[in-house]
């Protein structure tokens, strides 16, 4: 049987059909790939609060910190199951939605944060010391294991210490 389709297919019109085939899955898979690209950038928002939208990869980073953070803490007591791996990513989101919250109403309010606060926050921190002093090799090292790069790390302490001096104004005000 395949014989004799090899022996009828070598015409003209055996040619315009397979022309004709390739054609439509080529076009058909084009299709395909836009619309998947399209609606793939839409459904990459998981979250969005009043203007600011939270993306899939954020909460992807963020949740494996968490989990890198819970493993470095129980060690060997450590197991991965679908219901911590639920929790660690219903707490990553609650927790961008909460920075986000939190950091908008800050900015309303008019506190702010300057550069150098950040930069001075960063000198203090522990993690990045060596023998008491600042090390960048450090700084860098930790980001890079710790899936942050050098901006998105700034810009969360950046919303950390926002925060923070929100809840310092309550706390240390008379009214509390």
């Amino acid at each position: 049987m395949l014989q004799n389709i090899r022996e009828h297919a070598q015409g003209l019109i055996a040619w315009i059909v397979i022309l004709l085939i390739c054609l439509t899955f080529s076009l058909w898979g084009i299709h395909s790939y836009l619309s998947m690209k399209t609606s793939s950038s839409k459904s990459d928002i998981v979250a969005k609060v009043n203007s600011n939208k939270i993306f899939q990869n954020q909460l992807n980073i963020l949740y494996e910190r968490m989990r890198q953070q819970e493993q470095m803490q129980l060690g060997a007591d450590f197991t991965s199951n679908p219901v911590i791996e639920m929790r660690l990513k219903k707490q990553a989101l609650n927790q961008l939605i909460m920075s986000d919250i939190l950091s908008e109403a800050a900015i309303a309010d008019g506190y702010r944060i300057s550069d150098k606060q950040v930069d001075a926050a960063i000198l203090r921190m522990p993690a990045f010391q060596v023998n008491g002093v600042f090390s960048k090799e450090r700084f860098e090292e930790i980001l890079t294991s710790t899936f942050y790069t050098q901006e998105t790390f700034l810009g969360d302490l950046y919303r950390a210490l926002l925060t923070s001096q929100v809840q310092s104004g309550f706390v240390e005000s008379g009214f509390v």
